[in-house]
Order: structure tokens, then sequence, then C-alpha cells
């Protein structure tokens, strides 16, 4: 299920459906080949998603598609390619559709800018504003305007009532930010260029705006969208070029107006994110985004082929953005023709077609049902250039006018309606839509052509909100109320109110039965007595004087004391027999339960051991074994259920397997992976490991220093062959990293989808004893060796390192111990079988002291004259060889 409103209904089932039954028949001469945009109800999805086969080619291998980019962090949007030379766009969209968890599915559109292109000379003078103020200086009829020093007498713009920065998001091309006549957004919690996300909204450096053709905070430089905010925006009485209809207010600005679709579709998840941030932590993180602006869209569009991107509007609605969108530039019934987003069914849009200086339409699209409203739109004088102006003409012009007034209501409304915009953001911005519709002047070139019939008027709209404002009682309920300090027996809790209140009534109770009232002149309480792990729920008044205040909304909150087992558990430290854990403690706890067993031994009962404190050692294990382990939190009311089960494995193994190597995978193998691996006389053949295989528990593959070996590297793939490279590191000296000299044995010059049949070498300086070796197929050229990447596997083996061939077998790491170690001189060595020799070295692998023996099996090594660092014992035996690592201290 998509979370909060974003509910699946019946609705979009049957929309579904048709969208697919649509299109089947539909050619896609506006889409981009081989792309969709998918919305699934969780981010797990994915990787379903990318088994499911869309086609086969012509020997029959299925055809899978591939997640290109996830257009947001926080929503489960993604584009998503298939090969379209080989799947047909419809059978791909069809498949995927019908797939579990697929909420909403569609073909990835080009887009297309709403301008006219006329060329005028620039003119910096507000007299040329003639959509502004129309006296007929540019040859129009006087008062064909919307009336904006009228409505400037009542507010300019600036702050809200409550104190909020007032932001228009605006899509579009690119944006002259260095523009002196204008004012843009900037996030103040992020630090540009440093290549972090500094104020957690998922969104690296964009601290002037986001990129959604880059994925990055880089605003490219285009004069439509300079254009655009220009008038919705444009810095006044600064004695300077031209006044936006709001003189003062935050332009947000966002690259990703035209290409494709799913551009559009990540500019708007951007825009939704910073918004429901904002409502989210009460206005400590992201932006109070009023409005959003769209001066482009899609010629002949239906909604049913763009069910994403309609569905953005109602997300956007929710959170209190009211989104105008310019209709098609062309003199045609949208109705009957289609256009997208005109013909998107939310209430949260306002479509906007285009007026003249004399108040006559100009060529654009029009509907009685589909299209709102008309603004001005022909030579319209606005910011262009890194400092210049220009005048503009078309829908896309229209359009910001009607933003620049949503902006100017919400900046001029009264306290009151603020706090009710804040505390129902959906009602908010439903009604600015309701004020700029009813506030029109009506004219007859617009009847039959808009619902309203009429054209934009920002003084009549000013008029209905001070009408509204006259009716609303000045006593205004509290506002983002956050909860805090949460316990298992007490909570506090604080808001915001205007500067009119004096004091606060507080209700709130168990569940949803509000039996306690408090009164109270702070902003805040701290609520005691309450029943541990149990649901409560709370609402606020204000009391101005005489006048109390309606309820403000309830709101729920769950005091801690659940006796729940703890989590976040980490493995502290492994030994050949133990295991060392540590947990984060939970609220209330009088002690833990932790239990384990060996991991393949599920039918075995649990061992138990019991302590007071978040950590535990577990003695007496077996080395080089796996073990399951739960735990659980032991309560006054007694023992909680036990968690999730987590593995651990005990050391003893050998290096390669016990030292904690990195992780790294493929995130995506379903297509493409390896199938087989070869080095000398050994061979493995493998299906698709998801990513990643560990084959380290197979035999060791003995290795030379200084020997060339033959290889094969086959990979596999489910349909398409894709071109690969390939690398193979050896962690020559046995640092638990591939970073050393002479560790990549193997690289591909030149991508490949046949197998490669070639030789390594191994270096002549190595450590020996079992080290890793790590073979990574990828469809990039990276050379990293830990983390993930996009597509492909990684396989892990151990080898034997040697110096020279030997007939002698390896050790086990439990057939010998060293002790103490690490050491500050005198090293302990106790074996299970006659010793012959122990020499040590250094980790570049050079003999550093050398001692033969005569069967004993317990002896001494004296390394204090050594200085302190990491060394290897070589321990040869009448049974094999062994080597471990040693830390001598100083």
């Amino acid at each position: 299920m998509l979370s909060g409103f974003f509910r699946i209904s019946l609705y979009y089932t049957l929309l579904l459906f048709f969208c697919v039954n649509h299109l089947a028949l539909l050619a896609q001469e506006n889409s981009v080949p081989g792309e969709l945009i998918i919305w699934v109800d969780s981010q797990e999805r994915w990787g379903a998603l990318e088994k499911v086969a869309v086609g086969y080619t012509p020997d029959g291998d299925p055809i899978y598609p591939r997640v290109v980019r996830f257009l947001s962090p926080n929503t489960p949007v993604a584009l998503v390619h298939f090969p379209p030379e080989m799947v047909a766009a419809d059978r791909a969209l069809k498949v995927l559709s019908i797939q579990q968890g697929v909420s909403l599915i569609q073909f990835n559109h080009y887009i297309e800018s709403r301008e006219t292109e006329q060329i005028f000379p620039n003119d910096t003078e507000f007299l040329g504003q003639w959509a502004l103020n129309n006296e007929g200086q540019t040859g129009g009829k006087t008062d064909a305007d919307i009336d904006a020093p009228e409505a400037w007498e009542k507010s300019t713009g600036g702050l809200a009532a409550t104190g909020d920065r007032i932001v228009v998001a605006v899509v579009d091309d690119g944006f002259h930010l260095d523009h002196p006549d204008l004012s843009f957004w900037e996030n103040e919690d992020e630090i540009p260029d440093n290549g972090l996300d500094d104020d957690g909204n998922g969104y690296i450096d964009d601290a002037v705006g986001w990129n959604a053709f880059q994925q990055n905070g880089i605003i490219e430089i285009d004069n439509h969208g300079t254009q655009v905010v220009g008038i919705i925006g444009a810095i006044g009485n600064n004695n300077l070029g031209i006044t936006g209809v709001n003189w003062e207010v935050d332009l947000m600005p966002i690259v990703g107006a035209s290409l494709t679709e799913s551009i559009v579709v990540e500019s708007y998840l951007y825009v939704l994110n910073e918004r429901r941030l904002y409502n989210q932590t009460g206005g400590r993180q992201g932006s109070f985004v009023v409005v959003l602006n769209s001066s482009f869209g899609v010629d002949k569009g239906r909604p049913e082929d763009f069910p994403i991107w309609c569905e953005l509007y109602d997300a956007m609605g929710q959170e209190g953005i009211i989104c105008p969108v310019a209709v098609v530039n062309s003199n045609i019934d949208v109705g009957e023709e289609g256009d997208i987003p005109t013909l998107c069914d939310s209430e949260f849009i306002i479509s906007v077609n285009s007026t003249d200086f004399e108040d006559l339409r100009s060529s654009s699209g029009f509907s009685t049902e589909f299209v709102d409203l008309a603004a001005p739109g022909s030579s319209i004088l606005t910011t262009s250039g890194n400092s210049s102006y220009r005048r503009v003409s078309g829908t896309s012009f229209s359009t910001p006018f009607v933003s620049g007034l949503a902006s100017l209501l919400a900046a001029g409304a009264c306290p009151s309606w603020m706090v009710m915009y804040k505390n129902n953001p959906a009602l908010g911005a439903s009604m600015l839509k309701e004020w700029i519709l009813a506030g029109v002047d009506t004219l007859p070139v617009l009847q039959g052509f808009t619902s309203s019939g009429g054209r934009v008027n920002a003084n009549n709209s000013m008029a209905l909100l001070d009408d509204f404002c006259a009716n609303l009682a000045g006593c205004a309920p509290p506002f983002e109320a956050v909860v805090s300090s949460l316990k298992d027996t007490s909570v506090i809790i604080s808001w915001d109110a205007l500067v009119s209140t004096e004091s606060f009534v507080i209700e709130y109770g168990a569940g949803e039965t509000l039996s306690t009232s408090v009164s109270l002149t702070d902003n805040s309480i701290n609520i005691g007595e309450l029943d541990p792990c149990t649901q409560y729920s709370f609402r606020l008044a204000s009391i101005c004087g005489t006048d109390t205040s309606q309820w403000g909304p309830t709101m729920p909150f769950t005091t801690e004391g659940c006796c729940s087992p703890p989590e976040e558990v980490a493995v502290i430290s492994v030994e050949e027999n133990s295991l060392s854990l540590g947990w984060r403690a939970e609220f209330g706890a009088e002690g833990y339960s932790l239990r384990y067993r060996i991991q393949e031994a599920t039918n075995s009962s649990w061992q138990t051991l019991s302590t007071p404190d978040t950590m535990a050692s577990i003695q007496g294990l077996e080395n080089c074994m796996a073990y399951e382990l739960q735990l659980a939190t032991l309560c006054d009311t007694g023992l909680s259920t036990y968690g999730p089960v987590f593995a651990a494995q005990t050391s003893g193994c050998s290096f390669c397997e016990d030292q904690p190597y990195c992780e790294f995978s493929g995130q995506n193998s379903t297509q493409d992976w390896i199938g087989r691996i070869s080095i000398d006389t050994f061979t493995n053949v493998s299906e698709n490991n998801n990513g990643y295989g560990n084959f380290t528990t197979m035999m060791s593959i003995p290795l030379v220093a200084g020997e060339k070996y033959p290889f094969i590297l086959q990979p596999d793939f489910s349909g398409v062959r894709f071109d690969e490279r390939w690398f193979v590191w050896l962690d020559v000296n046995q640092d638990g990293l591939f970073e050393g000299e002479n560790e990549l044995l193997f690289q591909n010059p030149v991508p490949l989808s046949a197998t490669i049949q070639d030789t390594f070498q191994i270096p002549q300086q190595i450590i020996p004893g079992i080290t890793r070796l790590r073979v990574v197929m990828r469809f990039d050229e990276s050379l990293t060796t830990c983390g993930s990447f996009r597509f492909g596997e990684v396989e892990d083996y151990c080898v034997d390192l040697q110096f020279t061939t030997s007939n002698q077998s390896q050790l086990a790491a439990s057939a010998f111990d060293i002790f103490p170690n690490p050491t500050q001189g005198k090293l302990s060595i106790r074996s299970l079988y006659p010793l012959v020799r122990a020499t040590v070295m250094d980790i570049q692998g050079r003999e550093l002291l050398e001692e033969d023996y005569s069967k004993e099996v317990e002896t001494e090594v004296d390394i204090s004259m050594l200085p302190a660092g990491y060394y290897f014992l070589s321990l040869t035996t009448s049974e094999g060889v062994g080597v471990k690592k040693i830390a001598l201290q100083k």
C-alpha cells in the first residue's frame, strides 16, 4: 500500500487496466523507446520486478527489465528500461502492470515547453508591464490587466502571518541565478559542493535547488525559466527593472521541465518531499512551498496515459501545494484533442490559457470543463538572461501570473487563515484555488472557452480573501505541535501560536477519549503519570482575552515502556571459540536473554544465557562455525518475544574466511552473472547468486609466487548479452584489502560479452598462506572493491599462496595456537603435530626470523627485537604448513 493519502483504490485498479488496453492500440510516437515509469508500494518490489520476463529472444531466452534510476529517495517511483528492439512496448507495460505491488505504470513521454517565439526589444520600465497595470500605454485596452496595483494595497508579499518564508517552486529548463532582479530560494541547512546530504532530505548538495537531469544541485542556465520566475516574483520597489506579481518571495529553481516525463516526475517529487518534510517537522526541515508552477506539457496527451504525473498533483495538494499549469498554445478544444497536464483530474490544478493586451483570447487550448481561466500571455515583459529583460508570449507566461497571485494571497492572508492552512494544508490549497477562480474578470471572449469564463484579477481575489478573514475568528488554535522527550510515563508537547494568544487549553487521554483538560500560559507542557506502552491523543485550543478558538486537530502518540526485543545488535569481537555481542538498551529493561545454536542444526535446542548488561560473550563455541542468535528483553512484566534471528561465525577457518573483508556485490544480477571461473585445474560453475557468491569454503586454490596460470572467465545471461568488465583481485599481503601493489591480477581493457581466456601471474613478493581472491564482473568500469554497483556479480575464493610447489597440506587454524596475541615480545607456540620450522615474516613477505625444531610440540619465539607492528608466523609441522597473523606491541 502507498502510505498516507496514496491509497490504492478500485478506481486506480480500473484505470490501470484501461491504460494498458488503451496503450495497446495507441502508437507511442511521443514516448521514449524502451522506458516506463513505475510506482510500486514499497522499495522492496524492485528486485522482484527485475526478475519478470517481459519478452523472449529468438532463441527463447527471457528478457528482463532494469531499473535505470529511482526518481526519488523517499517515494518508490522509478524509471525502468527494456530493450525496445526486442520487446513490444505495449507488451512490456501489460506484463509489468499485473505484477504484485505495481500501483501505477506508464510510458515515459517526451515533454514540450509552451512558449511561442516572438522577439521584442528589452524594456526595464514598469510602465511596460501592461499585464499588471494597463492604461493603453502599449497600445492595448485600458484595464485589460490583473489589477496588480490595487492588490498591492493589501499586500506586496513577504513573510506569512505565521512568520513562514513563502516558497514558489518552478520546474523549468534552467535559470539565471545571478539576475539582480530575482531572489532565489536557498537551502540554508545544506553546505554546497561537499558531496554530503547535510540536511538529511535525501538529496546531496541541493543548496540552491535541484537538477533532475543530472541528479545534483547544479542549476543550469536557461532563459525560459528566468522569464517565468520574473513574472512570479521579480523584486519589487527596488528601482531596478520590473516587478513580479509578488514583490518578495523565495523562488525555488528546479531544472527538469522538458525532454522526458521521468525528469518531470523526479522534479515534482523533490518539491513534494520539501513541503512534506516541512509539514512533518513543524518547519524545522524542508520548505514552505505554497505553489508549483509548470509551464510545459504534452500536446494531445490523455490522463490515462500519464497516471503517475497526474497522481502527483493530488499528492502535492494534500501537502498544501497549489499547481498552476500551462494549457497548450494551439487553438484546440483540449477536451476533444487531449492535453497534459490540463486534463489531469485534480482539484489542486489551475489550468491557464492566454489573453492579450486588449483582453482578447490568444491562440491557446480551450475547454469549459478542463481549462479554468485565462491570464495575460502576449508580449509580456519579464526578466531574461543574466541581467536583461525581454518580451515573451505563450501560456508558459500566462501561468506564472496565477502562481504569483497564489503566493501573494498566502502572504496577505490573516493569521487565523494561515493557522488553519498549516493545520489542514489540503483545505488551504483548495481555498487558494477557489479565491483565484472566483475573482476573475468575466470576459465575453472567454465564455465557452474556460470554466470560469474570465481572466485572472489579483485585486478581486485579494478582496475575497479579506472578506473571508473578516468573518474568521481572530483567535486561532495553536499550530505545529511537536511531541518530544517521550518516556514510559511522561511526554513533553510543545507548539507555536499567534502573538495574540494569552493562554492555552490542552485535552488529552488514552486512546481517543480526551478525559483530562489542563489550562496553561506556556506553549509547552510536561505530562506525567501516563501508562507505559499506551496510545494517547491530545488537542489544543487558544484563549485570546475573552475569546476561545476552535480546537486544533487531534494528534496521537504512544508512550515508551513496551517490552520489546533489543534492536541494533552488533558483533563486537570474534574468536575461535567465542563471540562477543552488544546492543542498544531497551527502556525499562531489567535484563536480557540471549539464545544461540549452530546455524545448520535447526532441529537442535537453543542454548540460553542471561545478562543484566547490553553486551554478552558466548564461550565454548566450535571454531569455524556459523551460529544463529536471538535476543529478548526481560521487563517487570516478563520476557518479551525474541527478536529476529541473526548470524555470526567463529574464527579458526583460515585468514581467507576469518578476515572481515568488506562486502561487495552487484545490486542486480538477474540479466548477467558469473557463470564459470577456472584457474589452472580448478573450476567452479555457478548460477545467479543475486550479486554475490561466497565460495571461500571450497578447496583453496594452490598458487605459487612468480608463476603464470591460465584462467577462464565466463559470463551468463538471461537474455540480451551485455559487454562486461572483469577484474581479478588477490590479497597478496593478507591485510584484508585489495589495494596493495600488484594485487589487481587482471582486467580486460575492452568490455566483452564473450568468455575470456587468458593468464595472470602471481607476484614474487607474497605472504605465504591462505588468502582471498575476488573476481568481479560488472557493467561499468569502476575499480572499487567495496560497496555495491548496479549490474553484475562478485565471487570470492580462497587461494593457498606458496613460495614453491609443496606436497604439504594446509594446516587448519585449530591445529596450532600462538599466544599471547598481541604480544610484547615473547610468543608461545603450541601444536597438535611435531614442529619442523617457524618463520616470522613482515607484511611484505620478507623473512625476518627462522627457527628449526626436532619434533617439539611446544616452543617459544622471541620477537622483541622487532619494531611494533603486524607480522606473520609460518609454522611447518609434520602434517603441513599453517600461517597466522601476529601483532607486536611495545
